[in-house]
């Protein structure tokens, strides 16, 4: 048996289908980002690869609060599809059988799923890019008197 873990980001929102006797699951796009050293130079690339992750279960509960751009750790096992493409050249997919997925994204922070994100109509690295920027600084807070704590 294969076990795979994975740490990226949603390219999609899930897609909701139904199996033949009626179970529903989720599939999601899942692209995964290395930074990889590139060989005989001192510099790097990055290099992305993209699983399709499929949900079934009592993990579905967990997987529709996920949206594009979600950062996720996806535990499953994987199982490498062949298949033609449209100009008639092999490839192979990377699907992954989820048994546990994470949703590792700031709880704050909207998904494209959310009713924030469509009021805003901005990716997730721009709200938290927008966020960071109007929060104030530590040092612009108020001081704390020791004498009005509880303990």
């Amino acid at each position: 048996m294969q076990k795979i873990m994975l740490i990226g980001n949603l390219g999609s929102d899930p897609e909701s289908r139904f199996t033949q006797d009626g179970k529903e699951r989720l599939q999601f796009n899942v692209a995964v980002n290395e930074r990889r050293k590139v060989p005989q130079s001192d510099e790097c690339t990055d290099h992305t690869d993209w699983y399709r992750v499929t949900v079934m279960g009592r993990q579905l509960e967990y997987a529709r609060k996920l949206g594009k751009g979600s950062r996720v750790h996806v535990i499953g096992n994987l199982s490498i599809d062949a298949y033609m493409s449209r100009e008639n050249e092999p490839r192979a997919g990377l699907n992954v059988w989820c048994d546990e997925v994470t949703n590792l994204s700031p709880r704050d922070a909207p998904t494209s799923g959310s009713a924030e994100y469509a009021s805003r109509g901005e990716p997730v690295h721009a709200a938290n890019e927008r966020a960071r920027r109007t929060t104030e600084p530590a040092d612009a807070l108020a001081p704390v008197n020791l004498d009005d704590l509880p303990f």
